[in-house]
């Protein structure tokens, strides 16, 4: 089976940001000190210390550690001296590298481990499209026997394959090798005879490259983990100052807005634009309107701004118009339930809507 590509990332991030962005904003806590007595400090994204203590008073007490900051910089901050004590501030815990702002169509989650911009960091992202792989952060068809259906297992690539017993009467087609009881592409390199697919790779399917060395194309000088030569695998592999986007493996001029000269904003195409501050800077490439908080030209941040009949409902989280947010939206009867990463009115987007037997992926019951 083949995973539907649900978004177009050319199209994609906002606040700031391309494909792999910071997650969350940067409340800070803040605190006072009382006359005659310590105060506390309150918990925020980098909090800062506490007012100096008041003459006479005890000192006052910094707040408490931050949790990671906008753009992997954690706050710190030393309360001031005032007469009768110290104020102590709180350190704040660094956030990770990257930028999720609102991420886009392409990696609509934010992974709040590694602050990036991801397809999934849990099933329920994954509703109607399978499993989230929590090795990759992508949704796949299954991770376990029982996400197939009846007379499938779970493959090494993640794939729903059929179950073989040994003289794997049941392979055939792309999978024809029978490998521990489920059909796969490949055991060895003897069994990829395509060209452009020379090697059998770890999840026993045929695959481009096993190292960069294997990657003769120009312009795709690197091998991914999973066997594709690709542009890039980081910013090593990328020249002029770019920067590796890790989610489509293509060179770009940012990542976020930080990559970007004062007074400019990474577009979603990973380009610094300058930023809008109203909608009448937002007059091209069909971002007719402007997200005040980012500074980023979208296509909505509500629902009215949202033109095509066939995308009425603004996703206020990505600032793109798609077909629904919630089954109430979907009025084809024979799609009647709203994929949640994909926001397209489909079967079903969940086993629940299916047969006995029967499993949801990509919005389609199957199996049985």
């Amino acid at each position: 089976m083949t995973l539907r590509i649900v978004r177009d990332v050319a199209f994609a991030s906002l606040v700031g940001f391309s494909l792999v962005a910071a997650c969350g904003g940067n409340d800070e806590g803040s605190s006072k000190s009382g006359t005659g007595g310590a105060s506390t400090g309150g918990s925020g994204t980098g909090a800062s210390a506490g007012d100096a203590a008041t003459t006479g008073g005890a000192a006052g007490i910094g707040g408490a550690a931050g949790t990671g900051g906008v753009a992997g910089a954690g706050g710190s901050a030393t309360g001031g001296t005032g007469t009768g004590g110290t104020g102590t501030g709180g350190t704040g815990t660094g956030g990770a590298t990257g930028n999720c702002g609102l991420c886009p169509g392409g990696a609509p989650v934010c992974d709040p481990a590694t602050n990036l911009c991801v397809d999934c960091v849990s099933d329920a992202d994954c509703s109607g499209n399978g499993v989230c792989n929590p090795a990759t952060k992508q949704c796949v068809e299954c991770n376990a026997d029982k996400d197939c259906p009846t007379g499938q297992k779970c493959s090494p690539a993640h794939q729903c394959n059929n179950s073989c017993g040994a003289g794997g009467g049941n392979c055939g087609g792309g999978n024809p090798v029978c490998d521990n009881g489920v059909c796969v592409g490949c055991t060895s390199d003897t069994n990829c005879t395509n060209t452009g697919q020379p090697f059998c790779g770890a999840t026993k399917t045929c695959v481009a490259c096993k190292t960069s060395t294997d990657c003769k194309q120009a312009g795709n000088p690197a091998c991914t983990p999973t066997g594709q030569c690709v542009q890039c695998t980081s910013d090593a592999n990328c020249t002029n100052g770019q920067k590796c986007n890790t989610a489509t493996h293509d060179c770009v001029q940012c990542l976020s807005s930080a990559n970007c000269p004062t007074g400019q904003s990474c577009s979603p195409g990973g380009e610094c634009n300058p930023s809008c501050k109203s909608n009448t800077d937002c007059q091209n490439g069909g971002r007719p309107v402007c997200n005040l908080t980012a500074g980023i030209c979208v296509e909505c941040v509500a629902s009215t701004d949202c033109k095509d009949p066939q995308n009425p409902v603004c996703i206020a989280s990505t600032g793109r118009c798609e077909e629904c947010l919630a089954d109430t939206d979907c009025k084809d009867a024979q799609k009647p339930h709203c994929l949640p990463g994909s926001f397209q009115c489909d079967e079903c987007s969940s086993n629940a809507h299916c047969p006995t037997g029967q499993v949801c992926f990509d919005g389609e019951c199957q199996g049985g």
